[in-house]
């Protein structure tokens, strides 16, 4: 298992709807069933420049999940890279997930990195809840 049960785990990703469909759908339930606390910066409300609070929090958390699908504009959006590069200079471990697309192109940066891919958001909680230690419950 990545990480350890009551961990926190911040998620970068675009704040547009599917963004936010891939965490309420996808990616909160799958933590939840591991007993994973969801972190994101926009969660909480604070006079704190956004950066520095999701900075603090990324410092805090055993993961980082960053969300590199294609943002409505046609690209990676640039908050969940830096948010990611941040993570992995602190050594904190980074899983990237993508939501498949045949036309998406994948920028050069990215292209080498191993990547959860996912179609949907089922596909997206079940692939999420096994790459972090989840197992088939036997009863």
């Amino acid at each position: 298992s990545i990480v350890v049960p009551g961990r926190d785990v911040f998620l970068a990703t675009p704040y547009d709807f599917y963004g936010n469909m891939d965490c309420i759908s996808g990616i909160e339930p799958a933590l939840r069933h591991l007993g994973l606390n969801l972190v994101r910066a926009d969660f909480t409300i604070g006079g704190q420049f956004l950066g520095a609070k999701a900075q603090q929090q990324i410092d805090q958390s055993a993961l980082v999940i960053a969300n590199i699908s294609e943002a409505w504009r046609g690209a990676t959006n640039p908050n969940v890279a830096l948010e990611a590069g941040y993570a992995e200079g602190k050594g904190i471990p980074v899983l990237y997930i993508r939501r498949h697309r045949t036309k998406q192109r994948i920028i050069a940066n990215y292209q080498g990195l191993d990547r959860l891919e996912y179609y949907t958001y089922a596909d997206l909680a079940w692939k999420l809840y096994c790459a972090l230690g989840g197992s088939i419950p036997l009863t």
